[in-house]
């Protein structure tokens, strides 16, 4: 079977499985045919994969997967340092369970103050993955999912979606926008993060190539710095209610 397959029937992503198999925990049948490699799972290698899973799952590191791969033996020794683990993560999360409920917690003014009391109990998690890893495809169709609804609604309907008023790279424009919309008490919401914070962050990703970084004649750190000092890439946007277009347009022309 193929890879699409073998996710269907395991449940995994086709990137976990290919994590699984540069790790060397599943190892497909592969063919050359014109000059393509082919990967093949077998139903022995799908039983791998939910195994692996499953383990995961369960707190095992990679590595212990593959120290019991090859020599089962471990089995007794790696359960110990899980279950160690799990005791340690059980732990914090009690101790930040506790501290959840609290009174004092629970009476914090404002978002500052919640993190300060909730700082202690946070430091041994760690960050979700989500959080430590850039995902632009997904932030891109969400972006275009959003402007292909707001552009594709009806002509006649006016009490859904969003439409952009104003989008360029003068911050002086950007400021005087949002301030006449205010004035006017039009709603309306800012999306500021953009070309030049999509470039910047994309800048770090690419840094750790040193083939990028030789092709751009630049440091990693001269690059880093670059990106996220050069004013020019950073562009605005400020949308407002589609309902609300033609009041919001006749507020900035009065304005002018």
């Amino acid at each position: 079977m193929r890879i699409k397959e073998a996710a269907r029937r395991t449940g995994l992503t086709e990137k976990t499985i290919r994590y699984y198999e540069n790790r060397g925990l599943v190892i497909p049948d592969k063919s050359e045919r014109n000059g393509r490699v082919w990967r093949n799972y077998t139903e022995e290698h799908v039983r791998m994969l939910q195994a692996v899973s499953t383990l995961r799952r369960a707190c095992f590191h990679v590595e212990e997967i593959s120290g019991i791969l090859e020599d089962p033996v471990r089995i007794p020794e790696t359960l110990r340092e899980v279950a160690e683990r799990v005791e340690e993560t059980y732990a914090a999360l009690t101790r930040l369970r506790e501290q959840l409920r609290r009174e004092d917690v629970l009476r914090s003014p404002d978002l500052f103050a919640l993190a300060e009391e909730l700082r202690e109990a946070a430091a041994p998690l760690a960050l979700p993955p989500q959080d430590l890893k850039f995902n632009f495809r997904a932030m891109d169709r969400s972006l275009a999912e959003e402007k292909k609804q707001v552009e594709g609604a009806p002509s006649g309907v006016f009490r859904f979606g969003w439409v952009v008023i104003y989008k360029g790279q003068s911050e002086e424009r950007f400021q005087a926008v949002q301030e006449r919309l205010a004035l006017f008490g039009i709603e309306h919401r800012v999306l500021s993060f953009t070309t030049g914070n999509r470039l910047a962050a994309q800048g770090l990703v690419n840094a750790a190539n040193p083939a990028f970084t030789q092709r751009a004649q630049l440091s990693t750190a001269g690059m880093q710095a670059r990106l996220l000092s050069d004013k020019r890439m950073d562009s605005y946007t400020v949308e407002v209610r589609k309902r609300d277009e033609e009041k919001a347009r006749m507020a900035l022309r009065s304005g002018a």
